[in-house]
């Protein structure tokens, strides 16, 4: 060892101290990037996936407001149209959802066939949001006048309260009258029956 020159021995230090502490290093920080290249992989995995659900949203062309609210309405239709008229039976009902309503005049007559108001113009019934006829094959309507003498709060309730008769109902027509010391309301329903 004393033949050993002095620069010689630093050097053989210096190199198995340098060894020593790049193995220590990659001993510790070795799984660390492993770690970190599994994460940027990850990423670039996730990064496409996201770019892929970005081209479905700009390729899908979803369907218009109406004919989600249509087949929304179509899919709820067999619990809103009963397979009989019963005409009494929504005639009790509404007069009870008035009767709750302080409303204790009403009267209410099935028609034949709708009155369109003075002024007014009647609709076609070839109309819809497309143009076209709607779709209600077997279906039937009757359509239901009420006449009645109210104040604007209990006409209020009266028009929410229809809103949860338990079968299919439009509104033909809303005339309202102001008379003392109460309005004079004369409402036309359109009640579908039968089966689609």
């Amino acid at each position: 060892m004393r033949d050993i020159p002095e620069g010689l021995k630093r050097g053989v230090i210096i190199g198995v101290s340098t060894l020593f502490l790049v193995s220590l290093s990659l001993f510790f920080y070795l799984p660390k990037i492993k770690a970190i290249t599994r994460i940027k992989a990850e990423i670039a995995q996730a990064e496409k996936e996201i770019e892929r659900i970005k081209r479905m949203e700009r390729d899908f062309k979803p369907s218009s407001q109406e004919e989600a609210k249509w087949r929304e309405v179509e899919f709820s239709f067999p619990s809103l149209i009963p397979p009989e008229k019963d005409v009494h039976e929504l005639i009790y009902d509404l007069a009870g959802r008035a009767k709750k309503c302080d409303i204790l005049d009403i009267s209410l007559k099935e028609e034949k066939e709708s009155k369109v108001p003075e002024g007014k113009q009647p609709v076609s019934p070839k109309t819809s949001v497309k143009g076209e006829p709607t779709a209600l094959g077997g279906m039937e309507h009757f359509l239901l006048r009420l006449y009645f003498h109210s104040d604007y709060r209990d006409l209020a309730l009266f028009l929410k309260e229809i809103q949860d008769v338990k079968r299919l109902l439009l509104l033909e027509s809303l005339v309202i009258k102001r008379e003392f010391p109460l309005i004079s309301v004369e409402l036309v329903v359109k009640a579908y029956y039968g089966k689609r």
